[in-house]
């Protein structure tokens, strides 16, 4: 089942000129379905919410995954594709906004500079984004009053997010034991997130498991169960769609992207190539090149 709301929410930008404008909101549920969307580059910024389910989103030919409870704020003028995986149920928000304030706005909420921001545990703003796509229905009277309350729950919707914004820890890879999380969902966005960061360096399990206070069997199967795939298998995956991506924008030879995403050895890679894509890595480059 899927159900995709999208609202515009023009009149918004006449409450406050062209301070802050609020040009369109989107409510996304899926239950037990895979969905792909992508996100057209546009002048303003989004703020997507990730109620629940894991959220695959590709920006700069770069892949990343979220849990549910994150805020994504997405810089304009630039294109986003998502990926929802079929386990489970999904719910997702996403709201347009811009103006000449925004800059300042985002500055004084600590949000500037952010891309991800874990919600703590429990932390739901869903409530916010469901006023104001209350507050875009054709139904609702008063033009006015609908922007400024659309205005006054978005500012809310801030405001909300920056007590309950989770340690910023878990983002850097080189943070000491101490400061990284312990438990549930930002531990596990801790691991994906070390991962990602770096695709050169071998996976050491048990080390990344023990630096998050959890045993190796039972780091493995929360990983798993979260992101569909092992720690090494989803390495591997990530590795796999790196050397694509090098075959089919750059001229290096094979051993050079082997070495640039953790392979020493070139036959292993191509061995490894072959059993994920059905090609070897020229095979594939060819086929690109004549598509």
């Amino acid at each position: 089942m899927k159900l995709l709301i999208q609202h515009r929410l023009a009149d918004a930008a006449g409450a406050w000129g062209d301070y802050l404008r609020l040009s369109g909101i989107a409510f996304l549920q899926l239950r037990e379905e895979a969905y792909a969307h992508t996100l057209a580059a546009q002048p303003e910024y989004r703020l997507l919410y990730l109620r629940e389910g894991t959220l695959y989103l590709v920006r700069n030919r770069v892949e990343a995954m979220y849990a549910g409870e994150s805020l994504l704020l997405l810089p304009p003028e630039e294109e986003y594709h998502l990926h929802f995986v079929p386990e489970g149920q999904s719910a997702a928000y996403w709201i347009s906004f811009g103006g000449y304030g925004c800059a300042r706005l985002l500055d004084g909420a600590g949000l500037s500079g952010q891309l991800c921001l874990q919600m703590r545990e429990g932390a739901d703003l869903s409530h916010l984004f469901e006023g104001i796509l209350r507050q875009s229905l054709p139904a609702q009277p008063d033009a006015m009053h609908r922007s400024l309350n659309s205005l006054g729950l978005f500012m809310q919707l801030l405001a909300a997010a920056v007590p309950h914004l989770a340690s910023a820890a878990w983002t850097d890879a080189c943070a000491p034991p101490a400061e990284r999380p312990e438990r549930g969902a930002a531990a596990l966005a801790y691991a994906v997130h070390a991962i990602q960061s770096d695709l050169t360096q071998s996976l050491d399990v048990e080390e990344m498991a023990r630096s998050l206070q959890m045993s190796a069997s039972h780091f493995i199967r929360t990983f798993k169960a979260q992101v569909g795939y092992s720690p090494l298998a989803y390495q591997t995956r990530l590795r796999i769609e790196r050397a694509k991506d090098l075959l089919r924008n750059t001229s290096l030879r094979v051993s050079e992207i082997a070495a640039q995403i953790g392979y020493q050895n070139p036959m292993y890679f191509s061995s490894t190539f072959k059993k994920h894509t059905g090609m070897t890595p020229l095979e594939y480059r060819d086929k690109s090149l004549a598509s």
